[in-house]
C-alpha cells in the first residue's frame, strides 16, 4: 500500500537572532505568502512580533545550554565519550506569548 503524505509549501524569511536585520528581505515579499521567523527570543525580535513585523521567533533557556556546555567539557577532561550532539529544548513563541516573553526578558536584563 502507498502512502500519500500531503505537502505544504510555505516561503518566508529565517534569520538567526535578529530578524530586524532582514526587515529588507522580508518586506520585498507578500505578506500574504511569507513569514518571518527569528531564533534567539531576544526583546527586538519579541517587539517585532508584536509590531506585526516578525511572525514568530524561538527561543532557548541560556541556563541551560550553558549548563549543558560546561557539563560537556568538564566530561570531556575526565575522558568520557560525548553526545555527537546534545540537545537543548526551544519554545516557539508568537503573537500571543510575545508581550510575556518581552516582560521575561526584561526583567532579567534590568534585575
Amino acid at each position: 500500500m502507498k502512502k500519500r503524505f500531503a505537502a505544504t509549501i510555505m516561503t518566508g524569511v529565517l534569520c538567526a537572532a535578529m530578524m530586524a536585520g532582514c526587515g529588507s528581505s522580508a518586506s520585498s515579499t507578500s505578506a500574504n505568502s511569507s513569514s518571518g521567523i527569528g531564533a534567539g527570543g531576544t526583546a527586538a525580535g519579541l517587539q517585532s512580533i508584536l509590531n506585526s513585523e516578525e511572525t514568530m521567533t524561538v527561543t532557548f533557556d541560556g541556563y541551560d545550554v550553558g549548563y549543558k556546555g560546561v557539563q560537556a567539557a568538564v566530561d570531556a577532561v575526565n575522558g568520557k565519550k560525548l553526545e555527537s550532539f546534545i540537545a537543548s529544548e526551544g519554545t516557539v513563541v508568537g503573537k500571543d506569548k510575545a508581550q510575556e516573553m518581552l516582560d521575561l526578558v526584561n526583567k532579567r536584563l534590568n534585575g
